[in-house]
């Protein structure tokens, strides 16, 4: 299954989870940890519509972040 498909599926299964306990899912914020993996892999996930990403180290962000601002 791709990141694509993932996120899809896992959004669908947040805003479900909002719908049963009434909250709003934009109340809710997905981070992915994007720490030890590739550049390739985030730019996909980022593709897939997510934003929020999470790293330990800024050496390691800055690579990712150029590849996602150029889109």
């Amino acid at each position: 299954m791709s990141i694509r498909e993932n996120y899809v599926r896992l959004m669908e299964r947040i805003i479900d989870a909002c719908v049963r306990c009434g909250r709003k899912p934009t109340d809710i914020t997905l981070v992915a940890v994007s720490k030890t993996f590739p550049g390739d892999a985030v730019r996909e996930a980022y593709d897939a519509g997510h934003r929020d990403f999470g790293e330990n180290y800024v050496q390691e962000a800055r690579g990712k972040i150029s590849l996602v601002k150029k889109r």
